[in-house]
């Protein structure tokens, strides 16, 4: 179940999940999952009830986000 927020924005984050899957190389992922963790932060920031299960999920997004983005550090 979401929150009408996430349900307005699932299109949007799906849409850059698809991108990050599709990218060829860790430079192109990063960009995008760069995308995403800025609009999966405003999302939670906006979200007054932190226990929403839809938080959860937000929340794995952006730890899936920034282990995209650390790896291109590594590389």
């Amino acid at each position: 179940m979401q929150c009408s927020l996430c349900l307005g924005a699932n299109l949007e984050i799906e849409n850059l999940n698809k991108k990050i899957n599709n990218a060829k190389d860790i430079v192109a992922k990063a960009g995008f999952a760069q995308d995403l963790l800025a609009r999966v932060n405003l999302l939670i920031e906006q979200h007054k009830d932190k226990t929403l299960p839809c938080v959860s999920v937000l929340n794995l997004r952006k730890r899936t986000a920034a282990l995209i983005i650390k790896t291109k550090r590594l590389v």
